[in-house]
């Protein structure tokens, strides 16, 4: 099963209850599309064991008429699913990365939950994400977890991080911001981002390891980073604050465009033959 979801806007009527309507369409209290339930195969898909989140253009992306989208549906059998929590949705597109479908996002727009995955506040960990995007000097986060309450972004995978030293993909773990040597870039790209272990007082950025399109980046620290008590002075602080998680994270005004194609997320720091797979899947 990969076909899109249809869907319709919510009505002024009563909340459906899932019951179809008219159109032989199940939706929700929120007038979305019930979730399917759909189920993918990692071993048909290539992909290594210890997929805690599976979120895929082609697939899952529940819609109201004209593409607003409601849920993004985790199709890694977790049940972990995304929804809108602001007042601008994002969009569904498909064809937009490589004649592949994705979601768009705007200026908040995000897609979250409110949890960390399952994942352990010291577990290594890795994310993956296939994405485009067509504003190169704003800064957008692919994926974060984070803490709202005290607005400190504990990890993301971004382009243009905190005081970047100018428009560079890079990565961000607990109040350490890190551009990577690549410029950012408006094709489409594969991002691995993969974290040896949370336990508080690791040197960084030698616990990390970021890739662009398979080839590894060098890491280098940035003037940024933000925490309760300040930078994190390349070293792993403790994670246990975190209590969300996000798609298409962007405050900045007038973003014009970031499109994410799928997003793989690991509860294990990926080996060499690993990472090679997942790179082949997602770039396919």
């Amino acid at each position: 099963m990969r076909s899109q979801i249809a869907g319709r806007l919510p009505s002024t009527a009563a909340p459906t209850r899932g019951l179809p309507d008219a159109g032989g369409t199940r939706l929700d209290d929120a007038g979305c599309p019930v979730p399917t339930g759909y189920v993918a195969d990692r071993l048909d898909a290539g992909l290594p064991s210890g997929v805690v989140l599976w979120l895929r253009g082609d697939v899952g992306v529940a819609t109201f008429d004209g593409g607003a989208v409601c849920r993004w549906e985790d199709v890694s059998g977790n049940g972990r699913h995304f929804l809108p929590v602001d007042a601008t949705y994002p969009r569904f597109d498909a064809t937009i990365i490589s004649g592949r479908p994705a979601v768009v996002f705007s200026t908040r727009s995000r897609l979250e939950r409110p949890d960390v995955l399952g994942l352990g506040p010291t577990q290594g960990r890795t994310i993956a994400v296939r994405s485009q995007v067509s504003d190169l000097t704003r800064r957008f986060g692919s994926f974060l977890q984070g803490n709202r309450a005290n607005n400190w972004e504990y990890l993301e995978l971004e382009q243009n991080t905190f005081m970047t030293s100018g428009m560079r993909a890079g990565v961000y773990l607990t109040a350490n911001a890190y551009d990577s040597d690549l410029a950012t870039s408006a094709a489409a790209r594969t991002h691995l981002y993969s974290i040896a272990t949370l336990d508080a007082g690791t040197q960084l950025p030698g616990a990390l390891y970021y890739a662009v399109d398979g080839v590894q980046r060098t890491l280098t620290r940035t003037p940024g980073g933000n925490g309760p008590s300040g930078p994190g002075d390349d070293k792993v602080w403790p994670f246990t604050g975190a209590g969300f998680t996000s798609i298409g994270e962007t405050s900045a005004a007038g973003f014009s465009g970031g499109a994410i194609g799928e997003v793989l997320v690991f509860d294990h720091p990926l080996d060499t033959s690993e990472r090679a797979a997942v790179e082949a899947h997602l770039s396919r």
